[in-house]
């Protein structure tokens, strides 16, 4: 095999390893997962928070509408026993009992609202944090997203452009010594040549013997003794 053949080898496994960056980096954007988390995390913190002014919230609006519906009939009644449209003693009485129950049951609701207008607006102010630190969050997401979109689209165009010159490459080199690269590459992770470093394997840091070395230098096809990857020797080769 001659230095000019593993020259081509050596272009197809750089854009081969191109490709797989860009796979890698395609993969790596996961929809802002990391910033789901953090949201999921801050909610799970602070559920408590956010239930607490829920509740106290909806408790308030509840009592101040039972408040308006005791006012109203009060009104109601009080109109009845002092506007003459009830003469029996014994309606009379029932429905001064009616009204003493009512004012008792506003007076329970009064205590509680007041209570309420202490615990309502602390609860709000500390719920409000939270919902803010939510807030930005959820911006950073948006704006990760935007930004993923944009990335990937670029990867995508790549990608295609790389995978488009591929054919050609594949055609310069001879077919025999693509089989072997492929055959590697398809069992090692899509990596089936290694390029020296030194005195090292590229791909899996191992060191080379020097007749090795040699060897590739000369145009011969050799392979990693660690890890079975064809092996490349810089000097002479690109």
């Amino acid at each position: 095999m001659s230095l000019a053949e593993l020259r081509k080898l050596t272009k197809l496994h750089l854009l081969d390893q191109s490709i797989r960056e860009i796979r890698a980096r395609a993969a790596a954007l996961d929809g802002g997962k990391r910033i789901l988390a953090q949201i999921d995390k801050i909610k799970q913190d602070n559920a408590e928070i956010l239930a607490d002014a829920h509740r106290l919230s909806a408790e308030q609006k509840d009592l101040e509408l039972q408040s308006e519906g005791i006012d109203a009939k009060l009104k109601k009644f009080e109109g009845e026993l002092y506007g003459g449209k009830i003469v029996n003693s014994r309606e009379i009485q029932n429905v001064e009992k009616e009204i003493e129950a009512l004012k008792r049951q506003r007076g329970h609701f009064d205590e509680r609202l007041l209570e309420l207008m202490e615990l309502v607006p602390a609860a709000r102010e500390q719920a409000k944090h939270v919902e803010e630190a939510l807030a930005q969050k959820d911006v950073q997401l948006a704006e990760y997203r935007v930004k993923a979109a944009e990335a990937r689209t670029q990867l995508e165009a790549e990608f295609k452009k790389r995978m488009e010159m591929r054919p050609k490459l594949v055609a310069e080199i001879d077919p025999s010594l693509y089989a072997k690269y492929d055959h590697i590459r398809q069992k090692h992770g899509g990596v089936g040549l290694a390029i020296v470093d030194g005195r090292a394997c590229g791909a899996c840091g191992t060191q080379v013997p020097t007749r090795v070395i040699v060897a590739a230098q000369e145009g011969k096809v050799v392979l990693c003794e660690a890890c079975h990857r064809l092996l490349v020797a810089t000097e002479g080769v690109v």
